[in-house]
């Protein structure tokens, strides 16, 4: 798109072309184009990553603050106390380890107002905890799924739930590896249970 290597680009021109590469992305699109994104809907200058759209569909996943810093943990490599601090504060993806990134670089927001960048600037963005998902997985995706696209598929959603279960993506990641799992981390998924505070507490406590 941009006939440059993304690693000859700075923080800054990173940003800037995001946000025009997103633009582009939807214009050219010709079916439904699926994204997963850590962001908040504006970047660390305050400037609107996203431009929405009628065809625009946002779902927002929410988890347990004490959940994410123990998650986040892992996946950096940080001491929980780190984590918590970049969660109260935001980071920039980069930040997490020393090698250079797959990815381009990401202003992930503080946990304080990362959903709520997202409601604000797109009222129709549909909020799921991601605790709910893992205790009513088939409700939940169906809610998912009939508020996107309006047409449940039982057979197709049933066969979904099944393959993305925990107990089954640990058995495909022990058998083949998972692609995201960073070197500093044994496991990508390690659990699904969200850990209570005292146990962050006391992690953050004793190191």
């Amino acid at each position: 798109w941009l006939s440059v290597e993304a690693s000859d680009l700075s923080a800054v021109e990173i940003a800037r072309y995001r946000r025009r590469w997103y633009t582009l992305l939807a214009a050219d699109a010709h079916e439904p184009v699926i994204m997963k994104v850590h962001d908040g809907f504006h970047d660390a200058n305050g400037e609107a990553l996203f431009t929405p759209g009628p065809e625009m569909r946002v779902i927002c996943i929410v988890r347990h603050p004490c959940a994410v810093a123990v998650s986040l943990a892992h996946h950096a490599g940080w001491s929980v106390d780190r984590s918590i601090e970049a969660m109260r504060t935001g980071f920039r993806s980069s930040k997490m380890g020393d090698s250079l990134h797959d990815q381009l670089e990401q202003w992930v927001p503080p946990w304080s107002t990362h959903v709520s960048d997202w409601m604000s600037s797109m009222p129709s963005a549909i909020v799921i905890r991601y605790e709910d998902m893992i205790a009513r997985p088939l409700d939940e995706t169906r809610r998912l799924i009939g508020a996107v696209t309006g047409v449940v598929d039982e057979n197709r959603l049933q066969r979904a739930v099944a393959f993305s279960s925990f107990a089954e993506l640990q058995a495909q990641e022990a058998r083949r590896g998972f692609v995201e799992r960073p070197p500093s981390a044994p496991a990508f998924f390690r659990q699904p249970a969200a850990p209570p505070c005292r146990m962050v507490a006391f992690r953050s406590a004793n190191g």
